[in-house]
């Protein structure tokens, strides 16, 4: 596999913008993995599942994907910005009977708080580029708005999820704009791509609880 797991319209519109210069860094490796690093001149892809990093090391360099597990602190560069996330006391809403089903789909945050804070061992504004879309995606999200170049991008999969809203939200508010790439007569399923650079931020802001691949597969 060597193309994102993205809708094809935000397939589409990388094809048309991406930079060979480009620094990247991504929470969740795979087949976006090895498209970034035969175009771009870095990518770093954190990765929580220890088997898959044998299998998506195949095609890019040993040390493009690291692995992080599950649970431990944070490094040090990264406490500052946890303690912050915390303190914002986001709605991260958990699926009411599963906690398999919370993790898997990146709705846990404290307990993957080291995998998330990796990105603070590269200077703030290194990375033209940050990807959330593995693990922990509210904190993960916030974190990528402090870490990316201000005049990066930032890729957020599976954006219509309603139970990512407040951090959302609370970026949009800081001034990055998104613009949303659904999938064709895929109604649960959208990439967006979040940029300071855009004039305005599609609408609405906040997802319906009535959309998204959760509520289609879960009724959550």
């Amino acid at each position: 596999m060597t193309q994102p797991l993205y809708t094809q319209p935000a397939i589409d519109y990388l094809d048309s913008i991406i930079q060979p210069t480009w620094r990247v860094f991504e929470f969740g490796a795979g087949g976006s993995t090895t498209y970034y690093y035969k175009r771009c001149a870095e990518v770093r892809a954190m990765e929580h599942d220890a088997a898959w990093v044998i299998t998506a090391r195949s095609n890019t360099s040993l040390d493009s994907i690291i692995y992080v597990g599950r649970d431990g602190e944070s490094c040090a560069e990264a406490k500052a910005a946890e303690a912050a996330f915390f303190a914002e006391d986001f709605d991260l809403p958990l699926h009411p009977t599963s906690q398999v089903e919370s993790q898997y789909h990146g709705m846990e945050n404290w307990e993957w708080r080291k995998y998330a804070g990796t990105i603070f061992k590269w200077p703030q504004g290194y990375f033209d580029v940050v990807v959330v879309d593995g693990m922990a995606r509210s904190l993960c999200l916030y974190y990528a708005a402090q870490c990316v170049k201000q005049d990066g991008i930032i890729i957020l999969d599976n954006s219509c999820r309603w139970q990512y809203n407040d951090v959302q939200e609370h970026i949009i508010n800081q001034g990055w704009n998104r613009r949303d790439f659904w999938q064709p007569n895929h109604p649960g399923w959208c990439t967006s791509v979040f940029s300071k650079t855009f004039d305005s931020c599609d609408q609405p802001v906040r997802r319906a609880n009535n959309v998204g691949d959760l509520y289609h597969a879960m009724g959550w």
